[in-house]
């Protein structure tokens, strides 16, 4: 199992909060019962989850078969938000909802990438390529310790 770190979990946490306080706000609008609006959000979350981490674990065959793929690092923003999409697709498939959405996601996400950024930052997990310019940081999980881009 991967170690925990605390900036990083702290950070994703408050993401989290932050776009679902968000995304209450801007969903007050829309003509539907709210617990229908709870179950486009939780759909949200779940698609996201399982779309960011889908590359990996169909990445690791072994780490597939006992189940600790799923609890490995690595995430995947592009693929998240995909996988979102289709969360909330689904669930207003299957309730029947014809009420348009998007709109309401847009910034609460916008939000929650910017601070789960700051978070990968904190966790060292995602650098760039390696720089000799001045914003140029090291990253503890980078394979040398070469100054690297921040991204």
């Amino acid at each position: 199992m991967p170690p925990i770190r605390l900036t990083y979990s702290l950070l994703m946490i408050a993401a989290l909060v932050a776009c679902s306080l968000m995304l209450r706000r801007s969903q007050a609008r829309l003509p539907l019962p709210a617990w229908q609006k709870l179950a486009i959000g939780l759909a949200a979350f779940c698609g996201a989850m399982i779309g960011a981490k889908l590359p990996f674990v169909l990445s690791d065959w072994e780490g597939l078969r006992s189940g600790s793929a799923w609890l490995s690092d690595g995430k995947t923003i592009m693929c998240g938000i995909v996988g979102g999409y289709f969360g909330v697709e689904i669930i207003k498939w299957a309730l029947e909802i014809r009420v348009k959405t998007g709109d309401t996601f847009a910034a609460p996400v916008a939000i929650a990438v910017a601070i789960g950024r700051v978070a990968c930052f904190h966790g060292g997990c995602c650098y760039g390529t390696p720089t000799s310019l001045p914003w140029g940081c090291q990253f503890p999980l980078a394979p040398d310790d070469l100054p690297r881009h921040p991204t």
